[in-house]
């Protein structure tokens, strides 16, 4: 096998396994019926933020209050990172310029290359009274999520569209440790109606307290 076509299936594998690592590659609902015509403008309308924003700097988006429903997680704004023997995951987590929706990027490097990356934004549905998100990636991936607090523990219900149109979907869960580090954990994990099983519990860390 070339090079290339075990890279490519290497980044399938981190796409299918890694990338739900966060909780920022999520789901988009797959029903196509009348009731979702609010989820797909929601799409929409976060697939516009994200371009808006997408050229804005940290810092100048950190005005304003934060929208109350969402201030549980400002821990999560900043730089964050995880590094294996062979993948690095970095996380920017920062808020919109009136600090109503949580931006997040994203970006996977495999043997020093980019594996993936992408966007996504996390907001407040008055209607469902839940925090949701939208995510786009870079292999085509899109998908949605349904966040709860449970405890310290945020539990983010996803299920996701990737580019060769398989379904997946899986419960990640991130616990705060402190204020430079928390634990992600992905259970339930299913893809194309097979399961998988649950990943290690991993420590992610802000990047200003990575060990030198």
């Amino acid at each position: 096998m070339k090079k290339n076509d075990l890279f490519r299936q290497n980044t399938r594998c981190v796409l299918i396994v890694a990338a739900l690592v966060l909780g920022v590659c999520v789901a988009f609902l797959p029903h196509a019926d009348a009731q979702n015509t609010d989820d797909k403008s929601a799409a929409k309308k976060a697939a516009k933020i994200i371009t808006e924003e997408s050229t804005a700097k940290a810092k100048s988006s950190e005005t304003g209050s934060p929208s109350p429903q969402l201030a549980a997680l400002e821990w999560m704004i900043g730089d964050w990172v995880d590094k294996g023997d062979d993948m690095t995951l970095s996380l920017n987590c920062r808020w919109n310029k009136n600090k109503h929706f949580i931006i997040r990027s994203f970006k996977i490097m495999v043997d020093g290359q980019v594996g993936l990356e992408g966007q996504q934004v996390m907001v407040w549905d008055p209607i469902r009274k839940t925090i949701r998100s939208w995510m786009f990636d870079s292999e085509g991936g899109f998908g949605e999520a349904v966040w709860k607090q449970n405890g310290n523990r945020w539990i983010a219900n996803t299920s996701q569209v990737l580019r060769e149109g398989k379904r997946a979907s899986s419960i990640n869960i991130l616990t705060p440790l402190d204020k430079d580090s928390f634990t992600w954990q992905s259970v339930g994990r299913e893809v194309d109606g097979e399961l998988l099983p649950s990943t290690p519990k991993v420590t992610v860390v802000r990047k200003s307290s990575e060990k030198k």
